[in-house]
Protein backbone atom coordinates (compact mmCIF):
# COMPACT_ATOMS: atom_id res chain seq x y z
CA UNK A 1 0.00 0.00 0.00
CA UNK A 2 1.43 3.82 -0.65
CA UNK A 3 2.21 5.46 2.31
CA UNK A 4 1.27 8.77 3.25
CA UNK A 5 3.78 11.41 5.28
CA UNK A 6 3.69 15.29 4.92
CA UNK A 7 6.38 17.34 6.06
CA UNK A 8 6.04 20.85 6.20
CA UNK A 9 4.03 23.72 6.50
CA UNK A 10 2.80 26.84 5.42
CA UNK A 11 4.99 30.23 6.92
CA UNK A 12 4.82 33.96 6.92
CA UNK A 13 4.77 34.01 2.94
CA UNK A 14 1.38 33.06 2.55
CA UNK A 15 -0.33 35.45 5.53
CA UNK A 16 -1.25 38.24 2.48
CA UNK A 17 -3.27 35.32 1.34
CA UNK A 18 -7.36 35.81 1.86
CA UNK A 19 -8.96 32.44 3.37
CA UNK A 20 -11.95 31.21 0.74
CA UNK A 21 -10.62 33.24 -2.29
CA UNK A 22 -12.62 33.02 -5.39
CA UNK A 23 -10.69 33.87 -8.11
CA UNK A 24 -9.82 31.61 -10.95
CA UNK A 25 -7.31 29.40 -10.76
CA UNK A 26 -3.18 30.71 -11.54
CA UNK A 27 -2.00 30.34 -15.04
CA UNK A 28 1.03 28.74 -16.03
CA UNK A 29 3.88 30.97 -16.76
CA UNK A 30 7.02 28.96 -17.21
CA UNK A 31 9.26 26.26 -15.37
CA UNK A 32 13.25 26.14 -15.78
CA UNK A 33 15.24 22.73 -14.69
CA UNK A 34 18.24 21.80 -13.19
CA UNK A 35 20.39 18.81 -11.63
CA UNK A 36 23.60 18.50 -9.35
CA UNK A 37 25.19 15.98 -7.79
CA UNK A 38 27.16 15.29 -4.60
CA UNK A 39 27.35 18.33 -2.96
CA UNK A 40 27.33 20.59 -5.22
CA UNK A 41 24.61 23.67 -5.16
CA UNK A 42 21.84 23.00 -7.17
CA UNK A 43 21.62 26.57 -9.34
CA UNK A 44 18.66 27.25 -11.55
CA UNK A 45 17.62 29.78 -13.88
CA UNK A 46 14.71 32.18 -12.98
CA UNK A 47 11.67 31.42 -15.27
CA UNK A 48 10.05 34.60 -16.77
CA UNK A 49 8.27 36.16 -14.21
CA UNK A 50 6.55 38.90 -13.58
CA UNK A 51 6.36 40.73 -9.71
CA UNK A 52 2.88 38.49 -7.74
CA UNK A 53 3.92 35.58 -10.11
CA UNK A 54 4.12 32.32 -7.60
CA UNK A 55 7.40 30.12 -7.74
CA UNK A 56 7.08 26.53 -6.39
CA UNK A 57 10.62 24.53 -6.28
CA UNK A 58 10.74 21.02 -6.00
CA UNK A 59 13.87 19.00 -5.33
CA UNK A 60 13.88 15.38 -5.75
CA UNK A 61 17.03 13.81 -3.95
CA UNK A 62 18.51 10.08 -4.45
CA UNK A 63 18.74 9.76 -0.81
CA UNK A 64 18.02 12.03 2.45
CA UNK A 65 17.40 15.86 0.89
CA UNK A 66 18.41 18.65 2.58
CA UNK A 67 18.52 22.29 0.99
CA UNK A 68 19.54 25.68 2.12
CA UNK A 69 17.52 28.02 -0.21
CA UNK A 70 17.99 31.04 -1.76
CA UNK A 71 16.98 33.70 1.12
CA UNK A 72 14.71 33.72 3.99
CA UNK A 73 11.43 34.62 1.24
CA UNK A 74 11.56 31.08 0.25
CA UNK A 75 9.41 29.34 2.47
CA UNK A 76 9.29 25.58 2.91
CA UNK A 77 5.58 24.17 2.42
CA UNK A 78 6.19 19.87 2.31
CA UNK A 79 8.21 17.22 1.55
CA UNK A 80 8.78 13.51 2.06
CA UNK A 81 12.10 12.13 3.60
CA UNK A 82 13.54 8.62 4.29
CA UNK A 83 17.10 7.59 5.10
CA UNK A 84 16.56 4.80 2.30
CA UNK A 85 14.66 6.24 -0.49
CA UNK A 86 14.24 9.00 -2.87
CA UNK A 87 13.38 11.99 -0.68
CA UNK A 88 11.57 15.48 -1.83
CA UNK A 89 11.18 19.01 -1.13
CA UNK A 90 9.28 21.91 -2.19
CA UNK A 91 9.42 25.44 -1.69
CA UNK A 92 7.22 28.89 -1.90
CA UNK A 93 8.16 32.16 -3.11
CA UNK A 94 6.50 35.11 -4.05
CA UNK A 95 8.13 37.14 -6.95
CA UNK A 96 9.16 40.54 -5.56
CA UNK A 97 11.17 42.30 -8.23
CA UNK A 98 14.82 41.74 -6.57
CA UNK A 99 15.16 38.50 -7.28
CA UNK A 100 18.68 37.65 -9.04
CA UNK A 101 18.62 35.69 -12.32
CA UNK A 102 19.49 32.41 -10.73
CA UNK A 103 18.51 30.74 -7.59
CA UNK A 104 20.69 28.64 -5.95
CA UNK A 105 19.93 25.65 -3.10
CA UNK A 106 22.50 24.28 -1.19
CA UNK A 107 22.69 20.93 0.20
CA UNK A 108 23.72 20.14 3.51
CA UNK A 109 23.71 16.27 2.32
CA UNK A 110 25.79 14.61 -0.98
CA UNK A 111 23.86 12.77 -2.91
CA UNK A 112 21.85 13.51 -6.80
CA UNK A 113 19.39 15.70 -6.64
CA UNK A 114 17.33 17.55 -9.59
CA UNK A 115 15.05 20.69 -9.16
CA UNK A 116 11.72 21.71 -10.92
CA UNK A 117 11.40 25.42 -10.67
CA UNK A 118 7.68 26.38 -11.78
CA UNK A 119 6.12 30.02 -12.04
CA UNK A 120 2.51 30.75 -11.93
CA UNK A 121 0.18 33.75 -12.30
CA UNK A 122 -2.35 34.52 -9.86
CA UNK A 123 -5.54 36.10 -11.70
CA UNK A 124 -6.39 38.03 -8.41
CA UNK A 125 -3.80 39.91 -6.85
CA UNK A 126 -2.26 38.38 -3.52
CA UNK A 127 -4.83 35.47 -4.24
CA UNK A 128 -2.35 33.21 -2.37
CA UNK A 129 -4.54 30.64 -0.58
CA UNK A 130 -3.28 27.42 -0.85
CA UNK A 131 -6.17 25.47 -0.20
CA UNK A 132 -4.74 22.42 1.17
CA UNK A 133 -1.10 21.19 2.26
CA UNK A 134 1.19 19.15 -0.42
CA UNK A 135 0.34 15.72 0.00
CA UNK A 136 3.14 12.98 -0.90
CA UNK A 137 2.36 9.38 -1.69
CA UNK A 138 5.17 6.59 -1.41
CA UNK A 139 4.92 3.86 -3.62
CA UNK A 140 7.61 0.81 -3.86
CA UNK A 141 8.81 -0.63 -6.73
CA UNK A 142 5.57 -0.35 -8.73
CA UNK A 143 5.03 1.10 -12.52
CA UNK A 144 1.77 2.61 -11.34
CA UNK A 145 1.93 6.15 -9.40
CA UNK A 146 -1.13 7.93 -8.06
CA UNK A 147 -2.52 11.12 -5.97
CA UNK A 148 -4.45 11.65 -2.84
CA UNK A 149 -8.20 12.57 -3.10
CA UNK A 150 -8.56 16.68 -2.98
CA UNK A 151 -11.20 18.64 -2.91
CA UNK A 152 -10.89 22.20 -4.07
CA UNK A 153 -12.89 24.84 -1.90
CA UNK A 154 -12.59 26.76 -5.48
CA UNK A 155 -11.59 27.05 -8.91
CA UNK A 156 -8.10 25.55 -8.67
CA UNK A 157 -5.04 24.32 -10.45
CA UNK A 158 -3.95 20.64 -9.44
CA UNK A 159 -0.21 19.97 -9.77
CA UNK A 160 0.89 16.69 -9.91
CA UNK A 161 4.64 16.01 -9.50
CA UNK A 162 6.18 12.54 -9.81
CA UNK A 163 10.07 11.70 -8.98
CA UNK A 164 11.95 8.77 -8.03
CA UNK A 165 15.90 7.56 -7.58
CA UNK A 166 16.25 6.28 -11.40
CA UNK A 167 16.77 7.96 -14.95
CA UNK A 168 15.44 5.33 -17.05
CA UNK A 169 11.21 5.00 -16.20
CA UNK A 170 9.94 7.95 -18.22
CA UNK A 171 6.06 9.05 -17.06
CA UNK A 172 3.02 8.89 -18.64
CA UNK A 173 0.88 12.20 -18.30
CA UNK A 174 -2.35 11.01 -15.98
CA UNK A 175 -5.49 11.73 -17.73
CA UNK A 176 -6.57 15.19 -18.81
CA UNK A 177 -2.97 16.93 -17.54
CA UNK A 178 -0.10 18.57 -19.27
CA UNK A 179 3.02 18.03 -19.19
CA UNK A 180 5.16 21.15 -17.80
CA UNK A 181 8.46 20.09 -16.99
CA UNK A 182 11.00 16.94 -16.59
CA UNK A 183 14.12 17.18 -14.81
CA UNK A 184 16.74 14.23 -15.11
CA UNK A 185 20.02 13.22 -13.29
CA UNK A 186 21.15 9.37 -13.03
CA UNK A 187 19.56 8.83 -9.94
CA UNK A 188 17.11 11.63 -9.77
CA UNK A 189 14.23 12.06 -11.84
CA UNK A 190 10.84 13.73 -12.22
CA UNK A 191 7.91 15.55 -13.58
CA UNK A 192 5.18 18.18 -13.16
CA UNK A 193 2.10 18.22 -14.65
CA UNK A 194 -1.19 20.29 -13.60
CA UNK A 195 -4.51 20.50 -14.49
CA UNK A 196 -7.78 22.92 -13.61
CA UNK A 197 -9.83 21.91 -10.43
CA UNK A 198 -13.36 22.85 -10.54
CA UNK A 199 -14.55 23.93 -6.93
CA UNK A 200 -16.45 21.06 -4.89
CA UNK A 201 -15.48 18.17 -7.00
CA UNK A 202 -12.93 15.77 -5.83
CA UNK A 203 -9.96 15.03 -7.90
CA UNK A 204 -7.17 12.44 -8.17
CA UNK A 205 -5.29 12.02 -10.62
CA UNK A 206 -3.07 8.47 -11.83
CA UNK A 207 -0.37 7.94 -14.35
CA UNK A 208 1.80 5.23 -14.98
CA UNK A 209 5.77 4.44 -15.43
CA UNK A 210 7.31 2.84 -18.21
CA UNK A 211 9.38 0.66 -15.84
CA UNK A 212 8.38 -0.62 -12.33
CA UNK A 213 10.47 2.08 -9.52
CA UNK A 214 9.75 3.43 -5.96
CA UNK A 215 8.19 6.76 -6.44
CA UNK A 216 6.50 9.70 -4.66
CA UNK A 217 3.76 11.65 -6.31
CA UNK A 218 2.85 15.13 -4.40
CA UNK A 219 -0.39 17.33 -4.84
CA UNK A 220 -0.61 20.42 -4.30
CA UNK A 221 -3.92 22.83 -5.27
CA UNK A 222 -3.39 26.80 -5.15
Amino acid sequence: MPRIRHIGGIGSILTAGKSGATGDAPDFVDAQTATASSTTALTVNKPGVSVGDILIARIVSSGVSSHIPPDAKWGRIGGYIETSRPSTELFLKIVDGTEDSTFVFSPTVSNTRSIILAAYRPKKALDLQLDQLPLPVYSAASTAFSTVSLTPKRKSRMLVFVGYNNASPNATAPSGTTQRAMASASTSKQYLFDVLAPKGTAISKAGTLSSANQHITEALLF
